[in-house]
């Protein structure tokens, strides 16, 4: 079991993991989803199989995501794991009505995103079932947040927004993503530095070094 299923896992929902490692391993018939075990890791015919599973256990289980540090470290925020959290940002909009805007960001509708803010700004407030707004959302994508600035008069009152999931505000977002955060810079943003310990702290060495000169030679504290 590798280190990040012990970190998610309860001691109930390891016992029952093992179990089915267990069965799975021991199968002599090999025609579904997984095709076996090894190293203790199930081995999913493909790739999607195995982010619908995260995603669902993700959905299932918000609140150990909101406790556990590992969601909140750059482990959990690589490109590689991506996909598991845009399925998880759509499972959470099938139940967050009124959030036109935040679907329109999660599938990168930059033409849809300036129409919906252009005709109601305050579309900018709305906030999913997880109190995101669609900033949030914006800045963990490859968008960039200036057509959010241009379309509010009140920018600078959403930027430090902290949302219900992490309790992170959009330059928490754009940081650990590595996305528009020298926008955000320039206005009027909070640097929260225990939210930046903790998105450093579960990390190889020479990552936790780059980040630390990056934000030592980059963010203005």
């Amino acid at each position: 079991m590798t280190v990040e299923q012990r970190l998610v896992l309860c001691w109930f929902g390891k016992c029952e993991a093992s179990q089915y490692i267990e069965y799975l391993a021991e199968a002599k018939e090999k025609a579904g989803i997984i095709m076996g075990v090894q190293d203790d890791v199930p081995m999913f015919k493909h790739r999607m199989f195995a982010e619908d599973f995260a995603t669902c256990w993700l959905r299932q289980n918000r609140d150990r995501v909101k406790q556990l540090s590992y969601f909140r470290s750059r482990s959990y925020w690589i490109k590689e794991t991506f996909q598991i959290r845009d399925f998880f940002d759509r499972m959470v909009l099938e139940e967050s009505p009124g959030c036109e805007l935040h679907m329109a960001v999660i599938n990168r509708w930059e033409a849809q995103i300036t129409q919906i803010l252009a005709k109601n700004s305050s579309a900018m407030m709305a906030k999913d079932a997880l109190g995101r707004m669609a900033l949030h959302l914006a800045a963990t994508r490859a968008l960039s947040l200036h057509m959010f600035g241009k379309s509010s008069k009140n920018f600078n009152e959403f930027i430090n927004v902290k949302d219900d999931l992490y309790q992170w505000s959009a330059i928490d977002y754009a940081l650990i993503s590595e996305s528009d955060w020298p926008y955000l810079m320039g206005k009027n943003v909070t640097i929260h530095i225990d939210t930046l310990l903790q998105q450093i702290s579960f990390n190889p060495l020479d990552r936790v070094l780059h980040d630390l000169y990056l934000y030592k030679n980059e963010l203005v504290f």
